[in-house]
């Protein structure tokens, strides 16, 4: 079936697609009888919840098992639930969960579904499961059920819309309905997609039953112009789901989060009290014991414990070298062999290495490290605006600012007598006529105060938000300017902007603002974004802060202003706004504006920490000695090419686990070679994508949503055929989806590190003639580690011989008996 655009039309068009699909879809597996699944038959025949199976809180939210993906962690302390270590949602953050609720809003309303039946919101999971259950097995089901809850092998999943594409199957009796999941998030994401597919996976199980397809729904919050079909594609995203191939990744996923959780179960109290995650990750950051994994990783020095860490890979050759501590990272000599070593066998180009560095360094010495000169932004300037808002997730509202807090600050050293002036501008409701009115008030303040009509001033932010907010309210489009017609480039609508030496175009799109509001002009839109400078890229390039983080939170204690108390954060704000405009509540407000001057104080607070350093000196550790000409060079090409097999050579372990013992790709008639990059070839993909791209209609918005739409689709379809090109030579790994076949089989279609093209498969094949090759001479590997960058003579000789790639493989081959990251046969050395 083809992936649809979302267009005007298309929820018709996908109703209908829907109701027509494969009325019994995919035969799903024999169920396994589990506790929650008797639990739920024996609710079902009138006994009550409180005698019937595990406890409610035995049960394993779906959410935390995507989390813990790559974290066994999550699923030792979700075993144990550790005392005092959940931390649960907050008022703010079930306002930010709200922001899905309310696209399946939008979406019940396009469908103008009239049976549709919404499961009550009971506090044991139980319940909800039993009525989603009694609705699934009543003599007349319902076409739509909403917020229905399946409980299968304990895994809790709450689907927003089921679908019913069979109402009565021939041979169960049952009906068949297929899960929509719904988001409020701007892009696809694979939890998006392993969400839908674990929704049919359940529902399998109590159709006896799989569907054939699931579907995600995407409704950003922000809003975007609807000018065009193509723009519709920016909103209203839907993406089609082939759940029968996500299968492999639903058992792995499950047997490693169940093995980790039965391991911690044979675990005394006092091993699991002080275990810790393998290293920080997304799952650690978001998980609801996400403090106590980080606070035992920052106890632990973990390397992972800084901001954009190495990867698992890089973080485990690391240790492997005895420098996977933030300290024993931190004394990493920047001009000794061993850091040439390091980067090559890490596959960490050198630049990026000494970042770490400066960061272990920070960490394990508590202290502030300078990474690079640079020169203060401020000078020239008579005052500095430093500006926070705050803002409203709303789909009624465009922004969605409802407060803007601005503060003054004198840059002349000559007038540090002229008090620091703060303004806080509040819209009057949470409705788009009011907080239209408080940026034209906003835009007042800039244009009318004295200390700023001259006009040299700079407007300071931390991050790109408040950026954000400007572009949503005023629907701006940015792209290279060539993109532009000569009409739009002509406009009063239209500026330009440099973008590391490229030129930039931004385009308003919403004109009615102006004509609404008279007094606010493009111009001064355009003036205000220009003269805004984010304090979060100088944070980012020329410090190393200690600590995982760059937040402005983290980053103001240590320079001794810890100005946040417990709770106080962004998403807390807009619970607070929502119930202080609700109730009129003045202390409401006043908090929300404490909240607020706080943010406006660290920007002072984070320039002047600027001021002070510009120009100083790096810290010496982190200062590189002149190198021989063309040494960084050769040092980059190691590393790279060492990388370049390395990757190769995993790639090819994955394929021959898939094959199963009996095959391999080396073993492949050249018939079964062709096909398999015949169905890895995405020429066509390319070609659309370069179309997409050049197509001048589409803004920078509609640009995206396509190339997001014609990725997945493609995705989708090349995983369909690596699933059944396996099948067909390894039943294995498509059967038993606990196999170490199987398995493969996931991270080849999962992980994009893993992504194959039909290019790898030749070069993976060229690496064991050339290997063998290799094998045959006799070489010695300098002990020197400068000349162990350079090939030996009588390999050098070959490349002769060689096309390009044969020699970056032969190259990179030599990269990896000269440096082996320790799990290798140590080469002769001498």
């Amino acid at each position: 079936m083809k992936t649809m655009h979302p267009t005007r039309s298309s929820w018709f068009l996908l109703l209908v697609t829907l109701s027509l699909a494969a009325p019994f879809g995919a035969q799903a597996s024999k169920p396994v009888e589990v506790k929650s699944a008797e639990a739920c038959e024996r609710i079902l025949n009138g006994a009550p919840v409180r005698t019937v199976g595990p406890s409610p809180s035995t049960l394993i939210p779906l959410s935390l098992m995507l989390k813990a993906a790559d974290s066994e962690f999550l699923a030792q302390v979700w075993r144990w639930s550790i005392s005092g270590s959940k931390q649960f949602p907050t008022a703010g953050l079930a306002q930010m969960y709200r922001t899905a609720e309310t696209a399946a809003d939008s979406l019940v309303e396009q469908m103008n579904a009239k049976n549709m039946v919404t499961v009550n919101k009971a506090r044991n999971p139980y319940d909800a499961a039993v009525e989603t259950l009694k609705l699934l097995r009543s003599d007349d089901p319902p076409e739509y059920i909403r917020n229905g809850v399946i409980i299968r092998d304990n895994i809790v999943i709450v689907i927003p819309i089921m679908k019913r594409i069979v109402k009565k199957a021939g041979d169960t009796g049952l009906p068949v309905y297929a899960p929509i999941i719904t988001k409020g998030h701007q892009s696809l994401d694979e939890n998006d997609i392993l969400t839908v597919a674990f929704a049919g996976w359940a529902l399998g199980y109590w159709q006896q039953k799989m569907p054939e397809s699931g579907y995600v729904y995407l409704q950003p919050m922000a809003a975007k112009r609807k000018r065009t079909a193509a723009e519709d594609a920016a909103t209203n995203g839907h993406y089609r789901v082939d759940i029968q191939q996500y299968l492999p990744q639903i058992r792995t996923i499950t047997e490693r989060f169940m093995r980790a959780a039965e391991e911690a179960s044979k675990s005394d109290q006092a091993a699991i009290d002080t275990a810790t995650p393998d290293r920080r990750s997304k799952a650690v950051d978001t998980s609801p014991w996400a403090e106590l994994g980080k606070t035992r990783l920052a106890d632990a020095k973990d390397i992972s414990m800084m901001p954009n860490p190495p990867n698992e890979t890089a973080s485990e050759i690391l240790r492997l070298l005895d420098r996977g501590t933030l300290e024993s990272l931190g004394k990493l000599d920047l001009n000794s062999d061993e850091f040439i070593e390091t980067a090559i066998k890490t596959g960490i180009s050198p630049e990026h290495l000494r970042y770490y560095i400066a960061h272990a360094l920070a960490s394990s010495e508590g202290k502030i490290i300078p990474i690079d000169t640079y020169k203060d932004p401020t000078v020239g300037i008579s005052e500095l605006v430093h500006i926070d808002f705050e803002d409203m997730l709303s789909r009624r509202l465009r922004s969605g600012v409802y407060l803007f807090g601005v503060e003054l600050q004198n840059r002349s050293e000559a007038r540090t007598h002229i008090p620091v002036e703060k303004k806080f501008i509040f819209a009057k409701a949470l409705e788009q006529g009011s907080i239209e009115t408080a940026w034209v008030e906003f835009f007042a303040f800039l244009k009318t105060n004295p200390r700023l009509k001259k006009g040299d001033y700079l407007i300071t932010t931390y991050s790109k938000h408040e950026l954000v907010k400007v572009e949503q309210e005023f629907e701006i489009v940015k792209g290279p300017a060539e993109k532009f017609t000569k009409a739009e480039r002509a406009s009063d609508y239209y500026s330009e902007f440099d973008s590391n030496g490229r030129t930039m175009g931004r385009l308003i799109g919403r004109k009615a603002f102006f004509k609404d509001h008279p007094e606010v002009t493009p111009h001064d839109v355009f003036s205000m974004i220009d003269k805004m400078v984010d304090l979060l890229d100088y944070v980012r390039a020329d410090f190393a802060f200690p600590g995982y983080t760059n937040s402005i939170k983290h980053v103001l204690k240590h320079l001794g202003k810890d100005l946040y108390g417990p709770g106080r954060n962004g998403l807390e704000s807009i619970a607070w706004a929502k119930e202080a405009y609700a109730t009129g509540e003045a202390a409401l407000f006043k908090r929300i504006q404490d909240y607020n001057e706080v943010d406006i104080d660290g920007n002072r607070f984070v320039t002047d920490f600027l001021r002070e350093n510009a120009g100083k000196p790096v810290d010496p550790r982190l200062v590189q000695k002149e190198r021989a000409d063309g040494l960084d060079e050769a040092i980059d090409n190691a590393v790279k090419l060492k990388k370049f097999v390395s990757n190769l050579e995993f790639k090819r372990y994955l394929i021959d686990r898939a094959l199963g013992p009996k095959q391999s790709l080396a073993k492949l008639s050249v018939a079964r070679v062709a096909e398999l990059q015949k169905l890895l070839d995405r020429s066509g993909y390319l070609d659309q994508r370069e179309k997409t791209s050049q197509d001048e209609e589409l803004n920078e918005q509609e640009q995206d949503a396509y190339q997001q739409h014609n990725k997945f689709a493609y995705e989708e379809k090349r995983n369909a055929a690596l699933f059944a090109f396996i099948g067909k030579l390894n039943p294995e790994a498509v059967a038993d989806k606990s196999s170490m076949a199987s398995r493969a089989l996931a991270d080849l279609m999962s992980r994009a590190s893993n992504f194959l093209l039909p290019s790898h498969i030749s070069q993976i094949l060229l690496i064991d003639g050339l290997q063998s090759k290799m094998n045959g001479i006799h070489f010695s590997v300098p002990a020197d580690t400068k000349a162990r960058l350079n090939l030996p003579t009588v390999l050098e000789r070959e490349l002769a011989k060689f096309d390009s790639i044969s020699r970056k493989i032969w190259r990179g081959l030599y990269f990896d008996i000269a440096f082996p990251t320790g799990t290798e046969e140590a080469p002769e050395v001498k």
